[in-house]
This record gives structure tokens, C-alpha cells and sequence, in this order.
């Protein structure tokens, strides 16, 4: 503004001053496209215009079936319970509950009772017949005190199981299975991979092929064992077949 003529700029300033339509920008629109890398999303700003963008935060979640009471997690079916002899080589059991499928059944001596006058050392747990129902276990002599079993069953392995039992108690995730072994005294069992190197691995023979040869004691080689497969060897070679539980947790 030229300040010549004072006189005719210094007064009624607003006279010269530049009217804008209600509305408009004082500048032209200076438009910009923006792609958001997190959600793909695009959009625009201008950038005459004071613009508050927000940022977001993400929320990480992992994608988990939900069924049942155990913690918000998919569980497999587990049973587990004692078996009580008197003196006795076999015995039939129920499951707490009908299995969709003849679960995979490990046996371990919980207790023994010499008092009784059994043998209580020594004894070899075989199972002889199973069902979704129930099992029979038998042992290789007379024996007084209490036997454990555990079994479990899912669609697919590794999979989430819940047990009240101690040791291994609250849910913690296992895979299990069977082989048949031909009449060798020494058997690899292999599993579906776990996250690590399994804290218990629990095997049982069966008398499957009816051979009377499951009598016979498995040894666990504990340096063997690593995320999916243990070697163990037997007291005998056998024809026979292994149940194996290997856990994650205990």
C-alpha cells in the first residue's frame, strides 16, 4: 500500500480492505492424499486448514476358540483317576465320563502297601481291553495299593487338556498316541511337535494283539527326549503296543 497520499489511505482503512464470501478460505484449497500403512484406508487433508489428526492405538489380540471352563481355552477330553488292588493281578474301570473316542491311557503306581502282603515293587501295568467307557489294566503279580491312569483324547495333537490332579495340575498342553511294537526290546515314539522339550512323558504297554506280551517294564531314556520323540527300552522284547502321553507343562 502506498502511503503517498496519507490522507486517502490512512482513514477508512477498511474501505480497502479485501471482503471474502462467507465461508471461502482465505487461501486456495491445498489438498493432499493420504494412505493409512496400519488399516489401508486412505483420505485427504488440507493443508491451509488447521486439521487435528488422532493417531490410534492397536490392539494385538490372539484369535483362540472359546468353549467350556477351561480359561477361555478349546480343551481336549482328560480323565484321571485311581485304581485300587487288594491283593489283586487286574482290575475294570470306568471313566468318569464317555470319551467321543477310545482315549490314549497311560498307567503309574501312585502308592504302595506292603502291609497288605502284595508285591509292591517290581510290578509291570499293562493294559488288556479299552473303550470310550472304561478299560481293564492288568499287573504282572498281585499287588496292594493304588494304581493312577490318565487318559486323554482330541481330535489332533498338540492340543490344551485340564487336569485337577496333582502333579500335573491345571490346564497344560500334551500330545499323545500309540505304536505297535514288533517284537524289539527298544522303540522310539514319536509325537506331534511341542513348544519345547515335554516336562513328563508317561507310556503304558497294551496287550492289543492278545500275545500275552505286554508284561513287560518300559524304561524312558530321559536324554532322549526332546520335542517330538523319546527312545525307551523294554525288559524284554515285546510284540505289543505303547500308549504315550508327552506334556508341555506340569
Amino acid at each position: 500500500m502506498s502511503s503517498n497520499n496519507p490522507s486517502k489511505y490512512d482513514r477508512n482503512r477498511n474501505l480497502w480492505r479485501k471482503i471474502y464470501p462467507i465461508g471461502s478460505p482465505r487461501r486456495a484449497p491445498e489438498t493432499v492424499n493420504l494412505v493409512d500403512a496400519e488399516t489401508d484406508l486412505s483420505y485427504s487433508l488440507d493443508l491451509q486448514q488447521v486439521v487435528r489428526h488422532r493417531d490410534y492405538f492397536k490392539i494385538i489380540s490372539v484369535a483362540t476358540s472359546f468353549s467350556g471352563s477351561g480359561g477361555g481355552i478349546l480343551l481336549g477330553e482328560y480323565d484321571e483317576g485311581l485304581i485300587h488292588f487288594s491283593n489283586e493281578t487286574s482290575k475294570v474301570f470306568s471313566y468318569s465320563f464317555t470319551f467321543s473316542n477310545s482315549p490314549i491311557v497311560v498307567f503309574t503306581v501312585e502308592d504302595e502297601s506292603p502291609d497288605q502282603g502284595g508285591v509292591t515293587e517290581n510290578i509291570n501295568i499293562f493294559g488288556t481291553t479299552s473303550s470310550a467307557t472304561g478299560a481293564t489294566v492288568g499287573l504282572s503279580a498281585p499287588y496292594s495299593g493304588t494304581v493312577r491312569y490318565r487318559a486323554a483324547y482330541a481330535p489332533s495333537y498338540p492340543y490344551y487338556f485340564q487336569s485337577a490332579f496333582a502333579p500335573i495340575s491345571g490346564t497344560f498342553r500334551a500330545s499323545a498316541g500309540s505304536l505297535v511294537i514288533p517284537s524289539q526290546a527298544f522303540f522310539t515314539a514319536s509325537w506331534t511337535a511341542l513348544v519345547a522339550t515335554p516336562a513328563k512323558v508317561l507310556q503304558s504297554t497294551w496287550d492289543t494283539l492278545s500275545n500275552l506280551e505286554a508284561n513287560v517294564a518300559i524304561t524312558l531314556d530321559a536324554a532322549s527326549v526332546d520335542a517330538d520323540s523319546a527312545i525307551s527300552e523294554l525288559s524284554a522284547p515285546a510284540s505289543a503296543s505303547v500308549h504315550f502321553i508327552a506334556y508341555e507343562t506340569e
